[in-house]
């Protein structure tokens, strides 16, 4: 699941403790990944600890549904425009 990821690229890891990290990805080993939050230190966490791992943006649902939104707004409102 991370081996996918980009080293430099934000993501949030939810550890099996509930922990949740939001941070830069610097390194990805073997065993487990190394992470920075802000300007502290690097962490490691073992993947056995990972229970969830999300990259940065919008889930695509949402980018999804506001596809859908615009396509209906364009569709409801054009019409009363060009008449």
């Amino acid at each position: 699941m991370l081996q996918a990821r980009k080293v430099g690229k934000m993501v949030k890891i939810k550890e099996a403790d509930g922990t949740v990290l939001r941070a830069k990805l610097v390194s990805i080993g073997e065993a487990s990944v190394t992470v920075q939050v802000g300007s502290k230190p690097t962490v490691e966490v073992p993947y056995d600890k990972v229970t969830a791992v999300k990259g940065p943006g919008l889930p695509k649902g949402a980018k999804i549904a506001i596809v859908v939104v615009v396509v209906v707004w364009i569709a409801l409102l054009y019409p009363a425009f060009h008449t």
